[in-house]
């Protein structure tokens, strides 16, 4: 990447104005286009979910077509406890990109208002492009995803971020998504659903609940700063969030690699796939897949029609959502610059068995483990001095049905924290210049830390 490219990135964070419309209008379009738009989404059963069935062979919950995902049975060890759930099934790396172009000598972003239909409230900003292998080859026969060009050939451009990284390994079984960020000096064809808009009003955008969808803010939180102990940072010197940026040149990278890698070799993931029918917690009823024993989704059925859309009625299978989870990322001031208390997280479906995840993440109805870190993180929620960021957001709305989770970002005390976790290896301190550091390979970020990540912001 361009080396000036970093602080192209921090002046378009630094514009919360923009060439474009102002932050106000974007707000009043999503909100404008949510009364507009014809959107259905009914709940039916599995019999009349047209184009899925119950294979009772394999037991897996499939689309006629063979071209969609599937639903399948996993049973899984999490440490020393065994788990069985429904798992999503879908091998396909889908894109997910936002194309960026100068305006003015500012960076802006193309985002979309996109409608999912498990979404809470329709319309979320998402980015320029959203689609599963499936859709930009078309074999759900919609039309081809408008820019798809910018990102299939993106050699002809300049690519400031291309990786593929993890998805919700909860409910997906090693689901991928390449994330991707190209700047291009071509004309940009401007259609009716996107809009141009900084990375400084992306950030205004994140502080109001559901705005910016899950997807934008994978991609967002890997773009490549780059910044350096010996970069000077004008204005926002003595930032403890830019001096995190700029780390302290000590290399904790392969630490982190370290701490993940001993996981992986000495506690590899154990699961296999087992038929739905055989699931032991689940039942399966003619309207819905569920546990009766609490679990934080069920798998039910819907009838789905969507104005505007490249396929505008269906019908398909989502986890429909049971409450909210709660993801926490801790931080705390160390020598003038924000650290960041990360913990390795394994999953059902984790991709290559364990990745670093925030502080901490309990899914809906989850009690927490009664430990001190547990007992002082809730201390720390209940106190808004300590808040850095506090936001409702929503998981993918293409697979999850009225899915959101409270996204906690927390100041607490260094000595403090660091007496709860001790010689834990699970635990590790890492400034922000090490994790963006890490976002460089794949599969060592989870989802949950990674969208917290987006979220952090200057202090003011």
């Amino acid at each position: 990447m361009n080396s000036s490219r970093k602080w192209d990135l921090m002046a378009s964070w630094q514009d919360r104005v923009g060439r474009g419309a102002p932050t106000a209008e974007i707000l009043q379009w999503i909100h404008d286009l949510n009364e507009e738009t014809h959107v259905k989404i009914q709940r039916e059963s599995l019999n009349e979910c047209r184009g899925w069935s119950l294979d009772e062979e394999t037991g897996v919950l499939r689309n006629d077509g063979g071209t969609f995902f599937q639903v399948a049975g996993l049973e899984a060890y999490l440490g020393d406890c065994l788990v069985d759930q429904p798992i999503l099934l879908q091998d396909e790396i889908g894109f997910l990109g936002i194309l960026c172009r100068f305006f003015g000598g500012v960076l802006h972003f193309l985002m979309q208002a996109k409608i999912e239909p498990g979404n809470i409230n329709k319309i979320q900003l998402s980015p320029t492009l959203q689609a599963t292998k499936s859709n930009f080859t078309q074999k759900h026969g919609g039309a081809q995803p408008k820019y798809l060009s910018f990102f299939r050939d993106a050699r002809k451009h300049e690519i400031l971020y291309d990786q593929i990284q993890s998805e919700q390994a909860a409910r997906f079984l090693g689901k991928r998504n390449r994330n991707m960020v190209v700047l291009t000096k071509q004309e940009v064809p401007l259609y009716a659903n996107w809009r141009w808009m900084t990375l400084g009003q992306i950030h205004e955008l994140l502080t109001y609940d559901n705005i910016v969808n899950m997807d934008t803010r994978t991609v967002l939180s890997g773009l490549p700063f780059g910044f350096g102990p010996s970069d000077e940072g004008g204005f926002l010197e003595g930032d403890p969030l830019f001096q995190s940026m700029k780390g302290d040149g000590r290399n904790k990278r392969n630490e982190a690699f370290h701490c993940l890698n001993n996981q992986k070799m000495f506690a590899p993931a154990r699961r296999r796939l087992v038929p739905l029918q055989q699931l032991n917690q689940w039942v399966i009823e003619p309207e819905r897949i569920y546990n009766p024993k609490g679990a934080p989704f069920e798998v039910c059925f819907f009838e789905i029609e969507i104005e505007g859309r490249e396929v505008r009625h269906w019908h398909q299978p989502l986890f429909a959502a049971k409450g909210r989870a709660c993801f926490i990322l801790v931080c705390a001031r160390l020598e003038g610059r924000f650290v960041f208390l990360v913990h390795l997280s394994q999953e059902a479906g984790t991709f290559d068995s364990v990745e670093w995840g925030p502080t901490a993440q309990w899914e809906a109805g989850e009690v927490p483990i009664a430990t001190a870190l547990t007992a002082h993180l809730q201390e720390l929620m209940a106190d808004e001095k300590t808040h850095l960021a506090c936001r409702v957001l929503s998981e993918e709305g293409g697979r999850f049905y009225h899915e959101e989770n409270l996204n906690y970002i927390l100041e607490g005390d260094y000595d403090v924290l660091q007496s709860f976790v001790g010689g834990d290896a699970s635990y590790l301190w890492l400034d922000y210049h090490t994790l963006l550091r890490l976002m460089e390979a794949n599969n060592v970020l989870n989802i949950q830390l990674r969208n917290l990540l987006a979220l952090l912001d200057f202090t003011k």
